[in-house]
């Protein structure tokens, strides 16, 4: 294959778009990561008194682990079709 070729182009481009894909999931599921163990995190302060605001908090930290935990799994069973 000569270097000017346009299959050597096309193999550079698309080698290259594989690698920012391959970035882009991995930081995506670092996030999902991050997402699950902030969900998991004690509070800092005092739970709030008002049982609106309280309950609002905790709605927030389960929303963050559900979604935190449902892109950790996402991603596993994707490396795991990507394999096959």
């Amino acid at each position: 294959m000569k270097l000017g070729s346009g299959k050597a182009w096309a193999k550079t481009l698309g080698g290259l778009a594989a690698h920012l894909q391959h970035g882009i999931d991995k930081g995506v599921e670092f996030g999902f990561v991050k997402l699950k163990e902030a969900g998991k995190k004690p509070a800092k302060k005092a739970a709030p008194k008002n049982k609106y605001v309280r309950g609002a908090v905790t709605g927030g930290k389960s929303a963050v682990t559900f979604l935190g935990q449902l892109g950790e799994d996402y991603y596993k069973k994707y490396e795991e079709l990507k394999k096959k």
